[in-house]
């Protein structure tokens, strides 16, 4: 069975494509708009920190201070971060959930093409 941060893996790589650094460039659906300036997957096993693509040099080093193991996720400062060049329009906060109970198991779902 794959691990919390491996699913995390994967669902951020279906959310987003990604150039030859692993940083984010589209949403992964039409109209492909940009992909947010940072995405935060926590897992039980730590978390899972992608950069849009678009970062200058200097944001990304700052974004990566905050985001460090060491600071662990400090939401305001980040925000704080990304504030500083470019006003946050869009803010989103939501889980992604795994059912490990059901896994391998029948249900009743459709598979949408």
């Amino acid at each position: 069975m794959l691990s919390d941060l491996e699913l995390m893996d994967y669902h951020v790589n279906v959310l987003f494509k990604h150039d030859d650094k692993n940083r984010m460039t589209v949403v992964n659906e039409p109209p492909y708009d940009d992909a947010p300036r940072i995405f935060i997957g926590g897992t039980q096993q730590g978390n899972l920190i992608r950069y849009s693509s678009i970062l200058s040099k200097s944001l990304l080093e700052r974004l990566e201070r905050v985001t460090s193991k060491d600071s662990g996720i400090q939401l305001g400062k980040i925000i704080g971060v990304l504030s500083v060049e470019q006003q946050i329009n869009n803010f989103w906060v939501g889980p992604a959930f795994l059912f490990p109970d059901l896994i391998g198991k029948s249900t009743q779902t459709i598979q949408i093409t």
